[in-house]
């Protein structure tokens, strides 16, 4: 069988407060749960300058343990 795509849901310049970047995460003590996916995506658009960051589930992520060896 094969598997439904879902489009990724992308904002522009805002996003709703259940996702955050892997930067705010980490200022939370959080970071995305092992083989968590992107739930959405971040376009940020200036004058001369455009940037994309993957936006996590806060929900799905887990609390950054001290002394812990991060897996890459």
């Amino acid at each position: 069988m094969s598997r439904v795509r879902r489009p990724t849901p992308t904002f522009l310049n805002l996003y709703p407060p259940q996702y955050a970047t892997i930067a705010e995460l980490e200022a939370e003590g959080l970071r995305p749960a092992e083989n968590q996916l992107p739930a959405a995506l971040f376009k940020c658009k200036e004058r001369e300058r455009e940037s994309a960051s993957a936006l996590y589930a806060r929900a799905e992520a887990t609390a950054i343990v001290r002394g812990e060896s991060r897996r890459t």
